[in-house]
């Protein structure tokens, strides 16, 4: 199988997609060969984009995973020869995406603007990996409701969590969460809705 190149505007993972492609990364290296590439400022020792494009990386024909919103027109003219799959974490930074680029979207919103701006493109629904150990914890979970202010409708925040709280524990998270897995294992269920 070929091998999968994901890449990254730069090393800073803990920002915007570049933290949830990590952890698509890792979850594809489960079933083949898959590693990170930069294509920013190079960073000593981490292979660059140029060393793909100029032959000198070992790899022969990967194919390249793109997410970066800003960057991905700019992706696409310089990989028009190369297989590229986008990894859609938002919409609307107003480029054409041509139909030979398969798009993966991790929400339901992002699906339905692609499936509009691209309709000739094959367009699949691939939710983020959050990373849940594979034990699972045998205490008690001490919150009901999960919510994630992030993508959340007014409807939700407003309405349905006061309502649910005056019957069970809700927990809203608003904000950047180092472990989300640990508050999954905490939870009964969790609420989001994509805007």
């Amino acid at each position: 199988m070929r091998p999968l190149i994901f890449l990254f505007p730069h090393d800073r993972m803990d920002v915007g997609g570049n933290s949830a492609q990590v952890r698509f990364l890792e979850a594809c290296r489960r079933f083949t060969r898959a590693e990170a590439a930069f294509y920013g400022e190079r960073i000593a020792g981490r292979p660059h984009l140029d060393d793909y494009l100029n032959g000198t990386a070992p790899e022969k024909k990967p194919i390249f995973v793109i997410h970066w919103g800003p960057d991905v027109a700019r992706l696409l003219d310089l990989l028009a020869r190369e297989d590229v799959i986008y990894f859609a974490h938002s919409s609307g930074w107003g480029m054409t995406m041509p139909p030979s680029v398969p798009i993966l979207c991790v929400s339901r919103h992002t699906m339905a603007y692609w499936g509009r701006h691209a309709p000739n493109s094959y367009v699949a629904y691939v939710p983020n990996v959050v990373e849940v150990d594979d034990h699972r914890s045998d205490g008690e979970r001490d919150v009901d409701v999960l919510v994630q202010v992030r993508k959340s409708s007014r409807y939700l925040l407003d309405e349905l969590v006061p309502a649910l709280r005056e019957h069970c524990r809700v927990v809203v998270l608003d904000g950047w969460v180092d472990d989300l897995s640990a508050w999954f294992r905490r939870s009964n269920s969790a609420l989001t809705k994509s805007v």
